[in-house]
């Protein structure tokens, strides 16, 4: 099972915290600027993976959904099968942060 590192090289792939999606499938360009794609939370998390180190697979054996961004690499644009194979590729995480609303 592969180890998750890079979590600065991650953090700094974010792209273009605190705006909208738009200015995010903007700079992911390519087929990841489409409107379609109306939830860039795992677009924008598959680029932070992206750039740390741990790419995207081209559809990973028909386990996930992807487009290809301007810079040819590949992006999830489905929550649910990114979770499953993140999960199988680098194992439970580490520890959990619950979310309690104010």
């Amino acid at each position: 099972m592969t180890r998750l590192t890079g979590f600065d090289r991650m953090w700094n792939a974010y792209p273009n915290p605190g705006e909208g999606a738009d200015a995010a499938k903007r700079t992911i360009g390519g087929g990841a600027d489409v409107p379609w794609i109306s939830n860039t939370c795992v677009i924008r998390i598959s680029r932070c993976f992206n750039y740390a180190g741990h790419p995207i697979p081209d559809r990973a054996g028909d386990e996930i959904v992807t487009v290809r961004g301007a810079d040819r690499m590949h992006y999830a644009v489905r929550v649910r099968e990114f979770v499953r194979w993140t999960r199988r590729r680098f194992g439970p995480a580490d520890f959990e942060h619950a979310y309690v609303p104010p």
